[in-house]
């Protein structure tokens, strides 16, 4: 009966530390990190947390503030459970093969060899074999995770600079019409294939970076009441338009983005490992004809050839942006973005900078 018992605690611990380790390979090497059980744990520990005591009514500068904090925290908690995991696991093992006699010194013979400090070493030599194998591990645990740190402000830095772009263009509102200002203003017209592909790499880097990690998408933007969100709603709505609205000049290249962002936004929507206090259907915020209207107008004024039959074109419009509308809803939600889904929110008269 002994023998079996320690048969199982050897097996739970060797499942501990391959719990940890199968983690580390799917956030690693598999980017597939929404489908593992420890970092989603976390991601959502965290994100409750933020939701219970931050709340929308303290304003999106206030809560961004807040929100540099996830990222840490969300790395420190990776840690801290790898760590948690994998000294539990060994020490069970210690304690199955007879190198301690207690649960207690097991689990201090674990920490002393996973931190790697050695202050505790079983004296039998399979303890100390272990004590080898579960340093290596120890190491292995802390670099590995310090090591996403350069590519995870590698991807914010991307992700920012084109963002601020944006913003400086437009005044600070990001909106389909400022876009089409600002393309007017630089005397742009001539090069928005450029521009469209300029853009859709932008989107696809945001929908890969984000969903290999999930965090980015809690992280806010480094420059103050700014949001990537916002700018890809801005982004893909121009593009939109010109897929629908205009005439064949104006467009080459648009309906690439616009798919672009169609794909990668429901990607990075649908791999984050938050499932609950998520906006049902009608937190989404369907643009009116009226601010169609009004883009059409402008942009006639502005010497953009609009296409005749705008009935059709509203109608093409309105459903391509129920396909990434409710995406980038769902990613304002998770962000605490607050969003504004109409096509027109700079005044008539912006011309950016």
């Amino acid at each position: 009966m002994e023998i079996a018992w320690k048969i199982v605690l050897f097996s739970l611990g060797v499942v501990l530390i391959l719990a940890v380790v199968r983690s580390g390979a799917k956030v690693a090497f598999m980017n597939y990190p929404s489908s593992e059980f420890i970092s989603r744990t976390i991601s959502r520990t965290i994100y409750g947390l933020y939701r219970l005591f931050l709340s929308d009514r303290r304003g999106y500068v206030t809560l961004q503030k807040r929100l540099y904090w996830f990222s840490p925290l969300f790395l420190f908690g990776m840690i801290l459970a790898y760590f948690g995991i994998m000294l539990f696991g060994f020490a069970l093992i210690y304690w199955s093969v007879g190198a301690e006699a207690s649960l207690a010194n097991s689990c201090l013979a674990s920490g002393s060899a996973l931190s790697t400090l050695g202050f505790y070493t079983p004296h039998m030599v399979s303890g100390e074999v272990i004590s080898i194998i579960e340093g290596g591990f120890g190491l292995g645990v802390v670099v590995f995770l310090i090591t996403f740190i350069p590519g995870y402000q590698s991807a914010v830095q991307q992700r920012e600079d084109h963002a601020a772009c944006l913003y400086a263009r437009t005044n600070q509102s990001p909106d389909c019409e400022s876009f089409y200002r600002w393309v007017v203003r630089f005397d742009l017209q001539n090069s928005m294939s450029a521009i469209w592909l300029q853009w859709e790499d932008y989107i696809r880097m945001i929908g890969d970076t984000h969903c290999d990690s999930p965090v980015l998408l809690f992280t806010p933007s480094t420059r103050t009441g700014q949001s990537w969100v916002v700018v890809v709603q801005a982004v893909l709505d121009a593009a939109n338009f010109a897929a629908s609205a205009l005439q064949p000049q104006h467009v080459h290249g648009a309906k690439s983005c616009l798919q672009e962002g169609i794909y990668s936004m429901t990607r990075v929507a649908q791999s984050n490992p938050i499932r609950y206090c998520l906006p049902q259907n009608d937190g989404v915020a369907d643009v009116v004809r009226d601010d169609f209207n009004t883009v059409c107008r402008h942009l006639a004024s502005l010497g953009f050839e609009l296409k005749d039959d705008l009935d059709a074109a509203w109608n093409t419009f309105d459903e391509n942006r129920k396909r990434y509308e409710s995406a980038l809803t769902v990613l304002a939600h998770l962000s605490f973005v607050p969003m504004d889904h109409r096509l027109v929110k700079a005044a008539a008269s912006n011309d950016g900078r």
